[in-house]
């Protein structure tokens, strides 16, 4: 696990986090974490390899993309009243295959990942 994608293969589980932007390979993304189920993802990232995907969620349609960026964790800072301040940064994209375990109040969603070798797939 962690060792970057050859052949655009490697399958991996991670929990996700949507959001209703894409956060692309290279870009930082500054997160102020406040429910309970995301908190323990940062938490369990922090603690283990630092990873967790940003999938884009469409609120109005219920829909996750299929398509998903890891996001690295860089700063962590949890706060007084138990919520978190993150910065993380972008680094491979991946394809969802399948949820493997659906979220809740407390649970966050963990899906089945498949990397995507960028420089394989072109521009």
């Amino acid at each position: 696990a962690g060792q970057p994608a050859q052949g655009g293969g490697k399958v991996e589980e991670l929990g996700l986090f949507p959001l209703g932007l894409v956060l692309n390979p290279g870009a930082t993304l500054p997160l102020h974490i406040f429910e309970m189920r995301y908190r323990n993802l940062m938490s369990k990232a922090w603690e283990g390899d630092k990873k967790f995907g940003i999938v884009m969620y469409d609120n109005d349609e219920g829909l996750w993309a299929r398509v998903g960026t890891v996001a690295l964790l860089k700063r962590f800072q949890p706060l007084p009243d138990g919520k978190i301040l993150t910065v993380s940064e972008g680094a491979e994209r991946f394809r969802v295959v399948n949820v493997s375990r659906d979220g809740d109040a407390l649970s966050y969603t963990k899906a089945m990942v498949q990397y995507i070798d960028d420089e394989e797939a072109g521009e």
